[in-house]
């Protein structure tokens, strides 16, 4: 008797055992269900364990070579958002699918998975009231359209508790294929409109302008004249914005797609009267030898080590953010520097991997990563701004596939949300 009343306790205690780690193990799966948008269905509130901007909060600015958020320190944590490149007339393919996906339930989405910065580019031509576009029919009033739904999304971000990052950019995407593609003087009049606007915003941080086609990486290290070109054309940004009475931060993109800095001096840096300029990286991953598209050659671009060469010491010193990145498939390996066992740029070199190595390096600078783009398919969620969207994400394993065009579904949106995530309770945020 005494031998089966020990047997039967036994037994009682494996089983409670067992049950309480199923209990912990379901607790783990039910959490992590909970930060995943599918899994919280049709949320479009925001949050309200998240409070909204406003003239007390949310307010950016640069002290001691880093970002601060109402004078805490602040790694930004967000998407790039590309639905205002142009304005909506002139939104072709992708672009008009991103506007589409725009709103509360796609802010919900971001939300959840711990976003707090959304970066807006938006059209210098489209802004410039001396620019009708090409087809004429950017009028007076069609400009002041455009202007006021840029503001309203910043209003939108910052009532889900958002900052807006909100950059001019140039190109054949904005509708004006004859845009200039350096800082000038339609972007100066661009800025000359919207400052004024974004001015009483405070959670808005500004973007100078996105990407310059300076030139002059492969003979950076001798020749100082592509810095040269860059500050004149950068000073004419921080004038134009200053000009409106904007105090927020702004923000300068680099060399070769903003992910060089090297050689950068201090002396060559436009002047700031109020010493808030912010510098940008868009660390997208390539290497020479493998990747070139519209016939330019690429840099190796794919390792800590390279970004370190690349920025020469400058986010040492000063604040950076990395406000464009993403490596993964996305249905269009060929635009989304994608990387898998058949194109490895080193042995056991993925895009997982590369993504878990450019995580830590901006993690351990407090530099913070935003995905390009948050509105474009598959590239954080399979759907964006649609109930019941999923993440990408990676397998366990090095696929020699994970590049193919049917493999849509691999990304670094998990990899993402499990950083910003975490990153948004070391900061002492809501969840």
């Amino acid at each position: 008797m005494t031998h089966l009343l020990r047997a039967f306790a036994l037994t009682s205690l494996m089983l409670a055992l067992a049950g309480g780690v199923h209990a912990g193990r379901h607790a783990e799966r039910k959490a992590e269900r909970q930060a995943d948008p599918a899994a919280r269905g049709g949320d479009t509130a925001p949050d309200p364990a998240i409070p909204a901007c406003g003239p007390q909060r949310c307010l950016v600015t640069v002290a001691g070579g880093h970002l601060q958020r109402d004078g805490r320190p602040w790694t930004p944590k967000g998407v790039v958002l590309t639905g205002l490149v142009a304005p909506e007339p002139y939104l072709r393919g992708i672009y008009a699918r991103s506007r589409e996906a725009w709103g509360p339930q796609l802010l919900r989405q971001l939300q959840d998975i711990g976003v707090d910065t959304l970066r807006f580019n938006v059209s210098a031509a489209g802004l410039d009231p001396d620019n009708p576009m090409p087809d004429r029919r950017m009028g007076p009033e069609a400009k002041r359209v455009y202007l006021a739904q840029i503001v309203e999304a910043v209003e939108l971000g910052a009532r889900y508790g958002m900052n807006s990052i909100v950059t001019i950019t140039s190109g054949d995407v904005t509708g004006a294929s004859d845009s200039e593609r350096v800082p000038g003087q339609e972007a100066v009049r661009g800025w000359r409109v919207l400052a004024p606007l974004l001015a009483k915003q405070p959670s808005v941080v500004f973007n100078a302008f996105n990407e310059p086609d300076y030139g002059g990486t492969s003979r950076i290290d001798t020749d100082p004249k592509p810095w040269q070109e860059w500050r004149a054309g950068y000073q004419l940004m921080v004038d134009a914005i200053r000009a409106s009475g904007a105090r927020q931060p702004i923000i300068l993109d680099g060399l070769d797609m903003s992910r060089v800095w090297r050689r950068l001096t201090d002396a060559q840096v436009p002047h700031d009267p109020l010493a808030q300029l912010v510098y940008d990286i868009h660390p997208f991953p390539t290497d020479s030898g493998q990747h070139r598209k519209t016939g330019k050659a690429k840099i190796d671009y794919h390792s800590p080590e390279h970004i370190e060469h690349w920025l020469g010491g400058w986010c040492e010193r000063h604040a950076c953010i990395a406000s464009a990145f993403y490596s993964g498939s996305a249905g269009n390996p060929a635009k989304a520097h994608c990387y898998d066992a058949r194109n490895a740029p080193a042995p056991g070199l993925d895009s997982a991997r590369i993504t878990d190595d450019f995580l830590d390096y901006f993690d351990r600078r407090q530099i913070g990563v935003l995905a390009f783009a948050g509105d474009w398919p598959f590239r954080v969620f399979d759907r964006p701004g649609q109930p019941g969207a999923r993440l990408t994400g990676f397998p366990s394993a090095m696929r020699v596939q994970g590049c193919a065009q049917s493999e849509r579904m691999y990304g670094p949106g998990e990899r993402l949300r499990d950083h910003w995530l975490r990153l948004r309770r070391q900061e002492g945020a809501p969840r």
